[in-house]
């Protein structure tokens, strides 16, 4: 976000911040959403990352932000069809159907990101079994309780 005085600018719009401490959470101003390219390179011996700038776009509440997103990979996807591995790695604000369901679209495209507690997944939904009924719309609820931690007999 980017705030601006006034409102007598181009697309201006109220926009709320969850980390204002000025007083109010809302201000005047632009929302950007960017894509970015994360390349890890050596600096002594420790692994950093150089941050490409891929894309920046201008929320204009025509589009959801996520929407926004996920047309912004969709239009970058391209270039990477060749590499065998392209995350994407994002907040825990990010992880809405929307953005989520893009990662089925391509093949070499995975997703890293949080969850919230409430949040529910789902295994994919089962085939059509035949039977007379509304068929069903999710998968069979899946839960990290009980799983094991990889590489070891510990549950998380």
């Amino acid at each position: 976000m980017v705030s601006k005085f006034g409102t007598k600018f181009e697309n201006v719009s109220k926009l709320f911040d969850h980390a204002a401490h000025n007083g109010s959470n809302y201000l005047n101003g632009h929302c950007f959403v960017s894509v970015m390219l994360c390349v890890p390179v050596w600096n002594g011996d420790k692994v950093s990352y150089l941050s490409v700038p891929l894309g920046y776009r201008m929320w204009q509440k025509k589009k959801s932000k996520l929407e926004l997103a996920a047309s912004m990979i969709r239009q970058v996807m391209p270039e990477f069809h060749s590499k065998d591995y392209v995350i994407i790695l994002c907040d825990i604000w990010y992880t809405k159907q929307n953005l989520v369901s893009i990662v089925d679209e391509y093949p070499n495209l995975d997703l890293i990101c949080s969850a919230r507690i409430d949040s529910v997944m789902y295994d994919l939904a089962p085939a059509r079994t035949g039977h007379r009924g509304r068929p069903a719309k999710h998968g069979k609820r899946l839960s990290v309780l009980g799983l094991a931690i990889p590489g070891t007999s510990t549950p998380y």
